[in-house]
């Protein structure tokens, strides 16, 4: 079993790791890569990296690529981009996907948040 000091003194190091696995899902969060990849990237198993980006992010790596792919839809529809070409920009399979996760992550559908503005 690990002492408690050893947990915090590697802690920086996982926060590292975590702040580069999230900065890749900032910088594309089209790209698809998965546990494993993002795993391998950061050196820790899957298992350590989820437990890691939950604990630093409270969101795993996957729900952070989705609110990141709204975020952007978002943006995107702002300035004038089709539903359906915001969808495909950022990664969605289409645009029913790109509802749904729009949906989770805001508790609007984009069409009707897109009207708001106006």
């Amino acid at each position: 079993m690990r002492h408690a000091s050893s947990v915090r003194q590697n802690r920086p190091e996982a926060m590292g790791r975590v702040a580069r696995v999230r900065q890749r899902i900032d910088d594309d969060p089209a790209a698809d890569a998965s546990l494993d990849a993002l795993a391998a990237e950061a050196g820790v198993t899957r298992f350590q990296l989820l437990r890691a980006f939950q604990r630093e992010t409270g969101l795993s790596p996957q729900a952070c690529r989705r609110v990141r792919r709204v975020q952007r839809a978002r943006d995107l529809i702002r300035a004038g981009t089709s539903l359906a070409e915001a969808a495909v920009y950022v990664g969605f399979a289409d645009q029913s996907h790109m509802n749904r996760a729009f949906l989770q992550v805001t508790g609007a559908m984009p069409g009707a948040w897109a009207h708001t503005l106006g």
